[in-house]
């Protein structure tokens, strides 16, 4: 008969349950230290929060890079985007030259491009 055991926690269990209790706990450890990638800890910092806020303030319109709005319509942006991705050029991410304003819609199709390897700095004021 399996013998029952205390948890962490207090509960009692099975000795039959502590295998997998084990993995799911090893498991959980791996995915605590797995490294984040440099873009996810470069974004994460105060730095780039200030960074972002001021550049939102600066320019809080989409700039309409692949001319999506209608002439005259004018649409707030809800993302920054890095012009040149972090994980191409680390140093830039600071940059705000480096920066665009895009609502999420420009965003989206950004994002959809680069994933299908298209240069996208094209689309952008050639003076960043």
């Amino acid at each position: 008969m399996p013998r029952k055991t205390k948890t962490k926690s207090g509960d009692s269990m099975t000795s039959a349950h502590l295998p997998l209790c084990r993995a799911l706990e090893a498991i959980r450890e791996e995915r605590k230290t797995k490294e984040r990638s440099l873009p996810a800890r470069l974004r994460s910092r105060a730095r780039w929060a200030k960074l972002r806020a001021a550049h939102r303030k600066q320019n809080p319109l989409c700039c309409n890079p692949l001319g999506i709005h209608s002439e005259g319509v004018v649409v707030p942006a809800s993302d920054s985007h890095h012009i040149v991705a972090i994980h191409d050029n680390p140093a830039r991410a600071y940059d705000i030259n480096n920066i665009a304003p895009l609502c999420a819609l420009c965003h989206s199709h950004i994002e959809r491009l680069e994933r299908k390897g298209v240069d996208t700095s094209i689309y952008f004021n050639s003076t960043r």
